[in-house]
């Protein structure tokens, strides 16, 4: 169980909102999510960390503050992605383990277990979570020919039939101007789910209400496209 929130825009993005968004380490609807943290800006020039770490991010020491700070100077234009992890049962907590992962032009965050994923990559993985190897599983298909639906139909179809179980798929990523947010959670785990608000230019996906706003549910099995703060649309997958 983890936490995301993200925010997509053609204007610079402020930092108030994501600035307690740690909060959500122990008053989330559920968790708690204390096994590391990370914030990703992603431009057009290509997505960096402005903070990333493998402890709580409410903890006295952490260095989410200064991630805050980096934010605020720099108030990027195109998406910031936040992620509160929450480690599957066995999965250590270090860094490479901790989200968001990059690679390239893309920037991705997951909510979900995938028990027994080992598929192959092309890009090898540096952690060992099923999250960094859904991210690399996907990235051939972000690349060639787009994260279009027939593509991540075609993925989550293979994913799905590689592990033996999962909880969710739910997912984030991004290459700065476009941002991509999947729902697809079992029964029994419909806190993975994803909604999603337009304030004053910017489009937000969280995976609960993060401030007031006009909140609407990313249902299940679908995949919401929004581009430069404007909100492409809501597709759905497939059904069970």
């Amino acid at each position: 169980m983890c936490r995301i929130l993200a925010a997509n825009s053609a204007q610079p993005i402020a930092a108030e909102r994501f600035t307690d968004f740690p909060s959500l380490c122990t008053k989330s609807s559920c968790g708690p999510h204390r096994d590391g943290w990370g914030v990703v800006a992603a431009t057009a020039e290509g997505p960096r960390h402005l903070g990333r770490e493998a402890k709580p991010a409410d903890a006295p020491d952490s260095s989410w503050a200064a991630a805050m700070a980096r934010l605020a100077e720099g108030r990027p234009a195109g998406t910031v992605l936040a992620h509160l992890r929450a480690a599957s049962a066995g999965l250590s907590v270090r860094l490479e383990n901790t989200h968001p992962f990059l690679h390239g032009r893309w920037a991705f965050a997951h909510n979900g277990t995938l028990h027994d994923y080992r598929p192959e990559l092309s890009v090898p993985a540096e952690g060992d979570t099923d999250s960094e190897r859904l991210f690399k599983f996907l990235l051939p298909r972000l690349e060639n020919p787009g994260p279009t639906v027939p593509t991540m139909v075609e993925a989550l179809r293979r994913v799905r039939s590689q592990c033996a179980s999962y909880t969710a798929l739910t997912c984030v990523f991004t290459d700065g101007p476009r941002l991509f947010a999947i729902h697809d959670s079992t029964k029994g785990h419909e806190d993975h789910g994803l909604v999603f608000a337009s304030d004053q230019g910017v489009l937000w996906v969280a995976q609960e209400p993060h401030f007031p706003a006009h909140w609407r549910p990313v249902e299940n099995q679908h995949m919401l496209v929004a581009e430069n703060g404007r909100l492409k649309g809501v597709v759905p997958l497939f059904r069970v």
